[in-house]
This record gives C-alpha cells, sequence and structure tokens, in this order.
C-alpha cells in the first residue's frame, strides 16, 4: 500500500503515531509520504516506523517508488 498524504486531519506527531500503528496492524509494508494536512513532526514518526518515502525512494517488487512531501510549514 502507498499512502500519497493527508495521513492525519491536520494533525501532530500522537494522531501520526496512532494512525501508523493501525496502519502496521493491518498492512505492515504500506509507505506513506506526508501531506498539506499533517504537521511536519508526523513525518518523524513515520520515519521511526520506517514507512516514510519523502525525499527518498525505495524498490519494491520491481517497482521504485519516489517520495515527495507536501506538509504545512
Amino acid at each position: 500500500i502507498l499512502l500519497v498524504g493527508d495521513l492525519t486531519n491536520f494533525g501532530h506527531a500522537p494522531a501520526g503515531r496512532e494512525f501508523i500503528a493501525a496502519l502496521q496492524r493491518h498492512l505492515p509494508r504500506a509507505l506513506a509520504v506526508t501531506g498539506n494536512c499533517d504537521y511536519p513532526d508526523v513525518a518523524p514518526v513515520c520515519a521511526a516506523a520506517g514507512v516514510l518515502l519523502n525525499r527518498t525512494h525505495r524498490a519494491c517488487g520491481g517497482l521504485l517508488f519516489l517520495g515527495l512531501e507536501g506538509s504545512l510549514p
């Protein structure tokens, strides 16, 4: 699964942590980029969980995924 932004509804790290925990219970191989409805402190939560794709790339199943973010300032 590739999640392309807006992981929260203008939420901060606690909302991101809750979302990522729920996501990983059901989809342990998901990748995500933060969106314009996510505050910058959501990205480190995603990085710690190993799902962050912002400003990087990953190969998976013969496909290359590139991540660009759009989080709030």
